[in-house]
């Protein structure tokens, strides 16, 4: 039974849970809790149609088209001008020798 309430009140729709009932609010609650409160004026009963069920529909995902960047040229590593080639060092050749010897 759908009630707005009228003041503050506590009570419990199921003999275990106590809750607390806030003035102005519209409560969807047991008729034996609000039959009661009704008759004491606590509460009014919600005449006229019941709201329907809301739903809450999620948005689309919208896809989000970013432009390309336009793509900056980076610099290339420093390169050396072409220059004298580095001489490695080889070692000397030992002298040649010829044998002298006539046979």
């Amino acid at each position: 039974m759908k009630v707005r309430m009228k003041e503050d009140r506590k009570g419990s729709p199921n003999g275990i849970d106590v809750i607390d009932y806030k003035k102005g609010r519209i409560y969807d609650m047991p008729a034996d809790l609000a039959e009661p409160w009704i008759d004491r004026g606590f509460a009014a009963t919600v005449k006229g149609k019941e709201p329907e069920e809301t739903k809450v529909i999620e948005p689309e995902e919208k896809k989000v088209e970013v432009p390309e960047e336009k793509k900056v040229d980076e610099p290339k590593e420093k390169q050396e001008p072409p220059g004298p080639e580095e001489k490695k060092e080889e070692p000397p050749k030992p002298p040649e020798t010829k044998d002298k010897k006539k046979n």
